[in-house]
């Protein structure tokens, strides 16, 4: 009886070892281990990311049999805006008399609109300005406070983007 069970057993040893085999009322299959899994992106366009997931499967009966498999699949990412940066630089002012003007360059990439303007924390009438990227636009500002000469300030525009940026002149001078 013990020699008809190692028989059995040896029977069941070599058929895991070949595969799937059928003996009487008795099926093993066999499944396949996964040994490495490698993920390669490329990146085809500025919206489609191509996937490669290459898989290799170890066969059972031996190390040095592999098999291996490729799979693509294309996604398609979300378009990103790419916020261009405004940039402002003082070039000049004229503060000597009212209205007081300031002559004010874009060094940044994109169209700026200035639609506010302060002068040490109160708010000044001006008159909407658009400078282009490169260009220098003249901004005439009413102070809503009298201004005392040879006292430095500051002027604080504000874009249509919500930046600001701050510049300083003295009152009654001119740069």
């Amino acid at each position: 009886m013990a020699f008809g069970k190692v028989i059995l057993f040896i029977i069941l040893a070599v058929a895991v070892v070949i595969g799937v085999s059928s003996f009487g009322a008795i099926t093993i299959l066999r499944q396949p281990q996964f040994i490495t899994q490698t993920l390669t992106e490329v990146r085809t366009q500025e919206v489609t990311k191509t996937v490669q997931i290459t898989t290799t499967l170890l066969s059972p009966t031996t190390v040095t049999q592999a098999a291996s498999s490729t799979s693509t699949a294309q996604i398609l990412l979300p378009t990103q805006t790419v916020a261009v940066a405004e940039s402002l630089v003082l070039s000049g002012y004229d503060a000597r008399n009212l209205p007081l003007v300031f002559r004010i360059k874009n060094t940044g990439q994109a169209e700026v609109r200035i639609n506010q303007a302060y002068i040490g924390g109160s708010p000044v009438g001006i008159a909407q300005l658009t400078i282009a990227p490169g260009q220098e636009g003249v901004l005439t500002v009413l102070p809503s406070q009298n201004l005392l000469q040879g006292v430095s300030y500051i002027l604080k525009v504000v874009t249509a983007n919500g930046n600001q940026f701050t510049f300083t002149f003295i009152s009654g001078s001119s740069a």
